[in-house]
């Protein structure tokens, strides 16, 4: 009678209860539909849910071109779509074999990037994986020799997997995990639903048709309930990977810090640093047990990037970043990010904002007088440089810089205007002359001597006075006379 009882829990009811119990029901959803049992009962339900509940949603449909019926499947998805009313988004994808991934992969990672495109922001996308999904998964990481966070397969809401989760803040869920086949079978009979079949699906040169054809139900003729079993571990795993990332996340705090480069003043004169980054002291975490050491590691690189830190990755973090003399600066690729060191710290750096930048953005700066909007009471002699960044691209604390040149002239200041200033990135070759009682250095010294990471250099603002030149050490003369290398210095004199 029990079991009997459980088939009847599949319905609108528990898909409603797992939207608000995610807290799903105020966010965008769309459901992903192939044309197979598993998505169409997902949509299926949805549209009783659109009904009763008044719940809105799109559909999303992929078509990877690997299947002669591939046209015959999204024309099946799209008929079903305009019969029930329901917007739907098809999609054909490029996909490009690679050699470092299945095409599985190559699959899976096209469908939910194009899907990442479409979905608004804070967007969640409903999927029809069940039950015996979860086993295979679960034996597929078993024999990859996953670790603690992998065997725990697939979650009922995680982010959704592409490169701009951190952005987009875009979630997968999969309401019908706690479902098996034969319950998903027996709903879409009752409800006299159709779906298209996939040929590659008995194709078991493909690992996961091989346990699904081969290995699930030799298991099962053996243990019966060995799904129901094999889903019930994976969330008792996820449970402990859960309450491990929360004491590690506590841990995590203790080791990391806000390192800032260079010093700046707005035009509210707040004082802030040119680059501020979130560093993981290294000195501190040489200091622990390397299992611990290992741990925190992973969790710091991965809470600022898309890529899942494996073994292969750890060992070379560590051998190169951890143990390792202070004074070498060693890089770790990882896809859009690097990781680089300094002194004493371990910073992922994204590679988008802080990677190489057009030098001269002569056209993207503005120079104004500053003014008494903000209430300054002394504010002769100083000057308000703006950039133009998206903010998203901004490497910078702020994009407006207040210098205060106390010991330029005034007749000087008076001259600059937008028409002779020139403003470079990472104008290392200029000179400056930082203080009055020095003479003219290079910004590239200027930069190591006040502690500028030679990663950063290229990023670093240097302003320029067309016509302003000097006398070189063999006689030839410069017009890289730099006034100002913004966050760092500014010229004591320009009449010098």
């Amino acid at each position: 009678m029990a079991a009997k009882q459980k088939l009847t829990q599949l319905n609108k009811a528990s898909i409603y209860h797992f939207l608000q119990h995610n807290q799903l029901l105020e966010r965008p959803l769309w459901v992903a539909v192939s044309g197979g049992l598993d998505s169409m009962v997902m949509l299926r339900l949805m549209l009783e849910l659109r009904k009763s509940a008044d719940i809105k949603f799109c559909v999303f449909h992929a078509q990877h071109g690997l299947s002669p019926n591939a046209d015959h499947w999204q024309a099946v998805v799209e008929r079903y779509c305009e019969i029930n009313q329901v917007a739907i988004h098809s999609v054909k994808l490029n996909l490009k074999q690679s050699s470092q991934a299945s095409l599985e992969q190559v699959a899976r990672d096209a469908r939910y990037q194009a899907l990442s495109d479409l979905m608004p922001v804070n967007g969640v996308v409903l999927t029809g994986h069940h039950q015996t999904d979860q086993a295979e998964t679960f034996l597929l990481r078993l024999l990859r020799s996953s670790g603690l966070r992998g065997l725990g397969a697939m979650k009922p809401l995680a982010p959704l997997p592409h490169a701009d989760k951190f952005e987009r803040q875009q979630s997968i869920a999969r309401p019908l995990l706690q479902f098996d086949q034969n319950q998903l079978e027996a709903y879409a009979k009752s409800h006299h639903l159709e779906w298209v079949n996939d040929e590659s699906n008995k194709d078991t040169v493909f690992d996961r048709n091989y346990v699904r054809h081969n290995v699930l139900p030799i298991l099962s003729s053996r243990w019966p309930h060995s799904v129901k079993a094999i889903s019930q571990t994976t969330k008792l795993l996820q449970q402990d990977q859960d309450l491990l990332e929360e004491y590690l996340q506590g841990d995590l705090r203790n080791y990391t810090e806000s390192v800032g480069f260079g010093q700046i003043k707005n035009s509210y004169h707040e004082i802030k640093p040119l680059f501020e980054l979130q560093g993981l002291n290294l000195t501190k975490l040489s200091q622990t047990t390397p299992l611990k050491q290992n741990a925190l590691l992973k969790r710091f690189v991965e809470q600022y990037t898309a890529h899942t830190v494996g073994e292969k990755v750890l060992v070379e973090i560590v051998n190169s970043m951890l143990n390792t003399m202070a004074d070498r600066q060693p890089v770790i690729t990882l896809g859009d990010v690097e990781l680089r060191t300094y002194k004493d710290w371990l910073f992922v750096i994204n590679t988008a904002v802080f990677g190489p930048r057009d030098g001269e953005m002569t056209e993207r700066f503005k120079v104004q007088n500053h003014n008494d909007d903000h209430n300054v009471e002394h504010n002769d002699g100083q000057i308000v440089i703006t950039l133009d960044i998206e903010p998203h691209l901004n490497p910078y604390t702020d994009n407006e810089f207040l210098i205060t040149p106390k010991s330029m002239a005034k007749e000087a200041l008076a001259a600059l205007n937008p028409d002779n200033m020139t403003l470079k990135l990472g104008e290392l070759t200029a000179r400056i002359r930082p203080n009055a009682n020095s003479g003219r250095k290079k910004v590239s010294d200027l930069l190591k001597q006040k502690h500028c990471p030679a990663w950063l250099r290229h990023l670093v603002p240097v302003i320029s006075v067309s016509g302003q030149q000097e006398v070189t050490e063999d006689g030839n003369k410069s017009s890289s006379n730099a006034i100002a290398v913004l966050g760092f210095a500014v010229a004591a004199d320009l009449q010098k």
